[in-house]
């Protein structure tokens, strides 16, 4: 079953268990394709992706165990800086998210 899902345990998950929200980024490895993908529906002005980049964020915030988003720049690992690099940098990230907060996507930490 495991190459039924191009050897990714989060495909696996994902459509196995599809009524549980599934964080792609926790996973050791993403799907090929996963981020440009979010990338381009976020860069698109998809709420969808909003809300996925926003819970991004938001998990950023808690692992690096920061009081305020833009104290992530001087935290993150390089990994996350590709992300967010693909997403658009990350000044232009925080302003996507606090904007889609305004137009009630979900509430934020973000401060």
């Amino acid at each position: 079953m495991f190459m039924l899902y191009n050897e990714s345990i989060y495909l696996a998950v994902a459509v196995e268990n599809p009524m549980h929200y599934w964080k792609a980024w926790r996973f050791s490895k993403t799907p090929a394709m996963w981020w440009p993908s979010l990338a381009s529906a976020f860069r698109q002005g998809d709420a969808i992706a909003d809300t996925v980049v926003r819970i991004y964020i938001e998990d950023l915030v808690k692992r690096y165990e920061v009081d305020d988003v833009t104290q992530l720049a001087d935290k993150i690992v390089a990994a996350d800086e590709e992300h967010l690099e693909l997403l658009g940098s990350l000044p232009y990230v925080i302003s996507r998210v606090k904007n889609a907060q305004t137009q009630n996507y979900g509430t934020i930490i973000l401060k």
